[in-house]
């Protein structure tokens, strides 16, 4: 398990990137819970960032090919 420390100089774009961290905005459990409000209390200073990173996440969309298989076949 990652240890805190390694998100300290995250920066907002970098802890949106972090797996760990979307599944937490995305699916928080009591577990991830306890190790972002631990790392915000070590960290306060990144508590900007937690929160730009929050709302990266949330506005996120995947992107969903809708290239057909006889077009794939096509392009290659």
């Amino acid at each position: 398990m990652d240890s805190i420390d390694k998100y300290a100089n995250h920066s907002a774009a970098a802890l949106a990137m972090e797996l760990r961290f979307i599944a937490w905005v995305k699916w928080p459990e009591p577990g991830s819970d306890l190790f972002w409000k631990e790392f915000l209390e070590h960290y306060p200073h990144q508590q900007v960032n937690l929160m730009k990173a929050r709302e990266i996440v949330l506005k996120v969309r995947p992107v969903r090919d809708s290239m057909d298989e006889k077009k794939a076949s096509e392009t290659w």
